[in-house]
């Protein structure tokens, strides 16, 4: 494959999304400019942290079906034993029981019911066989909780609660005095107590079984052991947990191997030192020393998490030193969470066992799906007493699996033991990966290089990238670089974007509570600007940093203001215009300072003392390290500012440019030179505004237009002028801008001459959007309700729906019952809220009458009526009357594509009888060639002989957001010369094959 050196690809990568630009620096030409959008792969807030898998929601409404049919199942062979035994009448077990029960209500009274009863008396006195298979069988429809031990730490929670309410019943029936639950239940005055909603564990049940058979096997012959055997099994048999081994991902060093757990001690002891060897400190910067590591590596091992401060204290460093990985925010290293857990459930114990015993305890732990699985685990150790094998049941280890598999660890540790950073050992101990490949032609299938990622996001972001890469190499040849960008949610983990998100929405409310004062203060309509003064001032307690004047509201508010916002470290160096840099200043101080660090201006004078003392009182760990920064610590904190923004280190970004290196061998080809670039988003949104870029889609207001999907266009061709060139001269204008007084750079040139206008052009007149479709037929069939269907008194069928009282009182004219009716209604007329029957039972819910169209499904007992979900297609269809053509569109619901399918069909039918011709067919998110316009289809209807809702293929917009939606119904969509395409993901159109 051909190699265009001239060509430079920018690449903004989205969760949704990837935008794409050609440029020909050379040529001073933008050959392609495209957007491809396609569904992200999971659902949720991907952003927030609260994505899951798109699977989900049907994933839970399986296993509650599976779940219900169990306990059918279940039910059903226990009522098969006991009736085979002569314990429960034969017959159905619904009615059978039901007229058991009436019985037994009458012998023994409705409080608190017959089973609860029956199981009390079965400890004294002789049942019926019949009274004692009912006790029996009730035991299997309750049964209780069995704690799963390998429930998710996030789930621990939860699983507090059941223990809680565990521990609280069983205090309760030891101070009552009662032997079994059972009897304790029926002690309860039903009135006054909840006998349901408990939480009940399964031994409560299994020793109230054991119990009631004792005591009523002498009164019964036909209670044999064999027969108790199977009993107990149908009542108590727990089905073991699926194996989810076959889930695991790949080693990334060794791909024929399975991720270790991260519970694994061969792992925690890998982590610490991992984190440990690559410590440094600064003020100087220096490694730790062989016996600085020690001490922090024993104290990481012997507990969950050390703070950074207190890691000081280990080593008896002065309370100036800091770590180097501090400036990033992070407080803490991660312990051996593992031990630290066995160590307390032992009392010190732990350490006592030798390495292969610790071993073997965590791999029991591990493979114990119970509680009580786990004690008889236990007992067989023989050296642990009561009080132990009770706290070690409580360990709940942490759920997961590293990148690495154990072989891969077990080569790597050698190393770090000695002192090594987890680079250095890779490099030495696998050599191989950092080989350089014979580079390929095309981009392979995502999972045939990378494996399975666990990631769908990530997954379906390089699918689609790899098709509009594999197109841009056909057409155009191999680009000399590749510049990526990613979305700042694609690079960071659920747990970070959780975080990140709760800190936005702190400082949302910040926000919104300094906009409030200060419009008490006068001002009507405060600005960024201003709310960004007001926080800052604020949090330096209303006294300047630097020259210890008070700050009153007037002196940054008023017409004579005299103090500004200041950037500490200079934003022309740092390019960090973050509130973590940024504090006030009398206007006085920040002339003098200058493009100076505080240190570089006032670090000799004698002013420095106060300053730094007053930064100290009110300013974060990061702001203070800021403020205090010396000359040596600046150049460490900027670092090689254009290598650390060409060069993201995140996981994500490492992923894609590994992807995309496959072209040419390695991110860095044969010859060393580097081929794929992966930037940070800070400089690409300051060369926009320089370059006046977000103007080109939003001319109004010059701000970047997210309404439109061509502004990734846009992104990408800025990643793609993202140089070292660039950066560096983007730093020295910075620089020189300050010095003239400005407080930031108001424009910079041009990558070439008429840059703007040339991508401008390319935007509104060359830039294509494709989107992918969705037409599996995943997804609801039909919506959740259930519908009974009656005839009205005119005849007609209604539909009624159980609805609670409240909904149904917002219309009373439809609730079915009209003493239900009268009561709301009369309720209604009081302002009462509250609705009772005129027996004074209240009201909860209520059957209303709908007027929906609903289709009957399945057949025998388990038909029910519905109402039909999403459509899933439109059929095009020509039809031939009288010489003249019309066009006609038949909406094929999800459920009747799906029917089609499991009757071996085809989902779209192409025979339409005679006179007629199928075209195509239209699905929502396929695209249409209309008007001379490209339109998206936002959703097909059955009005009018089907009716599109079209909206134009750039508008980024949720439909319901967006005013100018055109709907022509299909006769007119048609005969206007309409027609579907398909768009490639670089914006090539033809006409859809259908």
């Amino acid at each position: 494959m051909f190699e265009n050196s001239n060509l430079i690809l920018g690449v903004d990568l989205g969760v949704k999304s990837v935008g794409l630009a050609l440029i020909d620096p050379a040529n001073r030409q933008i050959p392609l400019t495209a957007v491809r959008i396609f569904p992200a792969g999971v659902d949720g807030d991907f952003e927030s942290g609260r994505d899951e898998s798109r699977n989900r929601h049907r994933r839970e409404k399986r296993l509650a079906r599976r779940q219900t049919d169990r306990r059918r199942r279940r039910l059903a062979k226990i009522h098969g034993i006991l009736t085979r035994a002569g314990l429960l009448p034969a017959g159905d077990s619904h009615d059978t029981l039901k007229a058991l029960d009436a019985e037994l209500s009458v012998k023994y009274g409705p409080h608190p019911g017959p089973p609860y009863s029956l199981r009390a008396r079965a400890l004294d006195y002789p049942l019926a066989p019949y009274e004692l298979g009912r006790s029996l069988y009730h035991l299997a429809q309750r049964r209780g909780f069995l704690s799963n031990r390998r429930a998710p730490v996030k789930d621990n929670e939860e699983e507090g609660k059941v223990t809680a309410g565990l521990n609280t019943l069983q205090s309760a029936i030891s101070s009552s005095g009662k032997r079994t639950l059972g009897e304790y239940l029926a002690s309860l005055d039903p009135h006054t107590s909840k006998v349901r909603r408990q939480y009940t564990s399964r031994q409560m049940y299994a020793e109230e079984f054991e119990a009631i058979w004792q005591a009523q096997t002498q009164h019964h012959p036909l209670l044999t052991q064999a027969l108790k055997l199977q009993i107990h099994e149908a009542i108590f048999h727990q089905r073991p947990l699926k194996d989810q081994s076959g889930r695991v991902g790949t080693c990334s060093l060794l791909p024929t191997e399975k991720r270790a757990p991260i519970r694994d001690l061969s792992f925690q002891r890998f982590r610490i030192l991992d984190r440990v060897n690559a410590l440094r400190l600064s003020e100087p910067e220096r490694p730790l020393t062989p016996g600085e590591r020690s001490i922090l590596v024993e104290a990481l091992s012997k507990q969950s998490k050390l703070a950074y401060a207190r890691a000081r204290s280990l080593l008896n460093l002065p309370k100036s030193a800091r770590f180097t990985i501090e400036a990033g925010g992070e407080k803490s290293m991660t312990g051996n969470v593992t031990a630290a857990q066995f160590e307390e459930a032992l009392n010190l114990r732990w350490h006592e066992f030798s390495p292969e015993r610790q071993a073997l305890l965590v791999e029991d732990w591990a493979r114990a799906e119970t509680d009580e699985h786990f004690k008889s685990i236990l007992l067989e150790w023989s050296e642990f007493d009561a009080g132990e094998i009770e706290s070690l049941c409580k360990v709940r280890l942490p759920d997961g699996y590293a990148s690495l598999s154990l072989k891969a660890i077990q080569r790597l540790l050698p190393h770090l033991e000695a002192g090594m950073t987890t680079g250095e050992a890779r490099r030495l101990e696998f050599p191989e990966i950092f080989e350089s490949k014979p580079p390929v032609d095309f981009l392979p299938p995502v999972l045939a290089t990378l494996g399975d990622l666990r990631n769908p996001a990530v997954t379906r972001v390089l699918t689609e990238f790899r098709k509009a890469i594999n197109a841009i190499v056909r057409k155009y040849g191999k680009p000399a670089e590749i510049h990526i960008e990613l979305a700042r949610d694609l690079k960071r983990g659920k747990k970070d974007r959780e975080e990140l998100t709760k800190h936005n929405r702190d400082n949302e409310k910040k926000r919104a509570d300094a906009v409030a004062e200060l419009k008490k203060l006068g001002l009507p309509a405060p600005s960024r600007d201003d709310i960004a003064k007001y926080l800052l001032w604020l949090e330096c307690n209303r006294v300047c940093p630097y020259s210890g004047d008070p700050i009153s509201f007037d002196g940054i508010f008023g017409q004579h203001s005299q103090f500004d916002i200041e950037h500490i470290i200079p934003e022309s160096r740092s390019f960090d215009n973050s509130q973590a840099n940024r504090t006030l200043c009398r206007r006085y101080y920040n002339v003098r300072k200058g493009n100076k660090t505080p240190w570089e201006a006032f670090g000799q004078t004698e002013e420095w003392e106060g300053m730094v003392a007053r930064v100290k009182a009110f300013a974060g760990r990061r702001k203070f390290r800021l403020f205090t920064s010396t000359e040596t610590d600046v150049a460490k904190i900027l670092g090689d500012f254009t290598t650390s923004e060409l060069n993201d280190t995140r996981y994500a970004s490492r992923l894609a440019a590994q992807y995309a290196g496959l072209l040419y061998g390695g991110v860095n080809d044969a010859s060393g030179t580097k081929r794929i670039f992966c930037s940070a988003g800070q400089v690409t949104a300051q060369l926009r505004r320089l370059w006046k870029l977000d103007g080109i889609l939003n001319p109004a207001e010059w701000t970047k237009s997210r309404d439109d999907h061509r502004h990734h266009a846009v992104d990408a061709a800025t990643v793609a002028c993202v140089s070292s060139g660039i950066i560096q001269t983007l730093s020295n204008e910075n620089q020189r801008a300050r010095e003239a007084g400005q407080r930031r750079l108001r424009s910079l040139a041009e990558p070439w001459p008429h840059f703007r206008d040339q991508l401008a052009e390319a935007i509104w007149s060359r830039t294509a959007v494709s989107l992918r479709p969705e037409r599996k037929l995943r997804g609801p069939l039909h919506e959740e309700t259930h519908y009974a269907v009656r005839k009205n008194p005119a005849g007609k069928p209604e539909v009624h729906v159980r609805k609670p009282i409240e909904k149904a009182a917002a219309k009373p004219e439809r609730i079915v019952d009209p003493v239900v009716r009268s009561q709301v209604v009369a309720a209604l007329e009081r302002n009462e809220k509250e609705f009772f029957m005129p027996s004074g039972v209240p009201i909860r819910f209520a059957r209303v009458v709908e007027n929906v169209t609903v289709e009957r499904i399945a057949t025998g007992r388990r038909v029910r009526n519905v109402i039909t979900g999403d459509n899933h297609h439109m059929e095009i269809v020509a039809l031939q009357s009288r010489g003249k053509t019309s066009y006609v569109g038949k909406v094929v619901s999800r459920l009747a594509a799906v029917g089609r399918k499991r009757e071996g069909k085809p989902v779209v039918q192409r025979d339409h009888g005679p006179n007629s011709e199928f075209l195509f067919t239209l699905s929502e998110g396929d695209m249409v060639s209309w008007k001379a316009t490209v339109w998206r289809v936002r959703g097909v209807a059955v009005q009018s002989n089907g009716r599109l809702i079209l909206s134009p293929a750039s508008d980024a917009r949720q439909k319901k957001d967006i005013e100018n939606l055109e709907s022509p119904s299909v006769n007119v969509f048609c005969c206007s010369g309409g027609k579907k395409i398909h768009v490639t993901p670089i914006g090539e159109t033809r006409d859809a094959r259908d």
